[in-house]
C-alpha cells in the first residue's frame, strides 16, 4: 500500500473518530452535599489543572512531532496531537473532578 493511500486512510479514520468524540455532549457532575459555589471552584481548579499538565505534555513532544525532516505527515501529526490534546484534557479533569469526590450524573435517576 503506497504512503499516500496509507495518509488517507488515517485521516479518514482520525475524522471518524473525532466526529464520534464530538457527538458526546458535556458531562454533568454530581457531588452529594456540593452547592453552586463548591461546584464552580472545583470545576474551576480541575479545568486549569488539567489544562496546565495538557500543555505541558504537549509542548514536551511537540520538538519530536515537529521536526522538519518529518516531511508530508507533519500536518496529520499535528491534527492528531492537537485531538490528543483533548482527550488528555478532558481525561485529567475527570480525574481531579472524581478525586474531588464528583461522579458523572447518568441521568438515571430522572
Amino acid at each position: 500500500m503506497s504512503r499516500w493511500r496509507r495518509t488517507v486512510i488515517a485521516l479518514v479514520l482520525a475524522a471518524a473518530g473525532m466526529l464520534a468524540s464530538s457527538c458526546a455532549g458535556p458531562t454533568r457532575w454530581q457531588k452529594p452535599g456540593a452547592g453552586v459555589d463548591d461546584w464552580d471552584r472545583d470545576e474551576g481548579t480541575c479545568r486549569a489543572r488539567a489544562r496546565s499538565q495538557a500543555e505541558k505534555e504537549y509542548r514536551s513532544r511537540a520538538a519530536e512531532r515537529d521536526s522538519p525532516d518529518r516531511g508530508f505527515g507533519v500536518t496529520f501529526e499535528t491534527q492528531m496531537a492537537g485531538y490528543d490534546f483533548r482527550r488528555r484534557e478532558r481525561a485529567l479533569f475527570e480525574n481531579c473532578m472524581r478525586a474531588k469526590g464528583y461522579v458523572p450524573d447518568t441521568g438515571q435517576g430522572k
